[in-house]
């Protein structure tokens, strides 16, 4: 029972960590308050935050040169509902983007400490169980606060921010389940005098692996982020539904990272190293899908398709990184990945948009990301075979 509650503790560090796409299905009225600004600029308010993820990953650490984790996640939790409910108080659209930069290095500074924390205290099968417990977590809680920011809109669109006050409840949870016992398996253990900084850096194979799995995650953030952004929208325009109709399927769409955290043990074991490729075939063929779907049901049934797998992508993602790279040199490659993730989440309003010089709009752009998403699974698949071969 402790362990399970010591577990509970630490992944409810990860269920407000995607919280910045939460607000999505405010999107439209957001649009149609600031008219003066062009779509792009209103869709940053929802992707700002994950550039200053990447600007506090990058001082990740210095940062931890100077506080210990505990110190991170305190300040962390208090720094996201505070500067998360700004635009509930003021709409001004500059001061808005700045309390949503604020937000994001809020949720930069628990990024990276919300996962090397598993990987410190948990090895082998217990690791990759909690690593997709982790993602069904951060999934399940985006799912929740998008569902309750779209029965907030209801009210007004200014209303929906007060979802980050749940920050303040995590906060709670952490201090009161978290472990007290120092880690297992110390991330970044302490130097002692003399040591080789050689001994911390990571080989030209370790090194490919982190770049690789850093450029699935720009990729296939993006993605998602896309589909969150536009989704509301597309609802609307097509005469589907509402954008409360848009939140729920955006929820249960998140909420299909519980199955895919429940099967995501057996999955990796199964296919292991053609896991990604293969799951990178299938977001293709789903998105194509998605794209040609007339109606409500079957645009439901498509994201829910897409958030399934793109939950077992990230999943994968994380549990190779901590599989393939020695554990001195783990917290800096999950900051490489998370700041390649977050990346994907900032670009995606531009992504959207050079998709439209294109000619690509509505549900269109997603056949374009499922196409790309193919030949980005194929390419992993040779590469898989050819390693093996070898």
């Amino acid at each position: 029972m402790k362990q399970t509650i010591e577990k509970v503790g630490l992944l409810s560090l990860s269920l407000i960590l995607t919280s910045s796409a939460a607000i999505a299905p405010a999107i439209p009225a957001m649009k149609a308050f600031y008219h003066q600004f062009s779509d792009t600029q209103v869709e940053l308010i929802l992707s700002i935050p994950s550039l200053f993820v990447i600007l506090t990953l990058l001082a990740n650490h210095a940062i931890r040169r100077v506080l210990s984790e505990q110190h991170i996640i305190i300040i962390s939790l208090i720094l996201i509902p505070l500067a998360g409910v700004v635009p509930f108080f003021v709409q001004e659209y500059w001061l808005v983007l700045a309390s949503r930069a604020a937000f994001g290095i809020g949720t930069g500074l628990i990024n990276a400490v919300a996962i090397t924390i598993l990987s410190d205290y948990y090895s082998g099968r217990e690791r990759a169980q909690v690593l997709g417990w982790r993602v069904s977590a951060e999934i399940i809680g985006c799912a929740l606060l998008t569902l309750l920011a779209g029965q907030f809109i209801k009210i007004s669109w200014m209303h929906a921010f007060l979802i980050y006050t749940a920050g303040l409840v995590i906060l709670a949870i952490f201090l009161t389940c978290a472990p007290r016992r120092q880690p297992r398996m110390p991330t970044e253990p302490i130097k002692t005098e003399g040591a080789s900084p050689a001994a911390h850096s990571l080989s030209r194979q370790q090194l490919s692996t982190v770049i690789g799995l850093t450029l699935c995650g720009v990729w296939f953030v993006c993605i998602d982020v896309s589909l969150a952004l536009r989704l509301p929208e597309i609802t609307i325009a097509a005469g589907f539904g509402s954008a409360t109709d848009a939140s729920i399927i955006l929820s249960l769409k998140q909420i299909m990272g519980i199955i895919a955290g429940a099967v995501f043990v057996y999955a990796v074991s199964r296919y292991k190293q053609q896991l990604l490729a293969l799951s990178a075939l299938l977001i293709g063929i789903v998105l194509l899908g998605l794209s040609l779907s007339p109606t409500i049901w079957l645009l439901g049934l498509s994201s829910f398709g897409v958030g399934f797998v793109y939950s077992i992508i990230l999943s994968t993602i994380f549990h190779r990184l901590s599989d393939e790279v020695p554990a001195q040199s783990r917290s800096t490659a999950t900051a490489i990945v998370l700041v390649g993730c977050n990346l994907g989440g900032g670009s995606a309003p531009y992504v959207l948009q050079l998709f439209s010089w294109v000619g690509a709009r509505g549900l269109a752009v997603f056949a374009w990301f499922g196409v790309l998403s193919m030949l980005i699974g194929a390419s992993l698949w040779l590469s898989c075979r050819y390693a093996r071969s070898r």
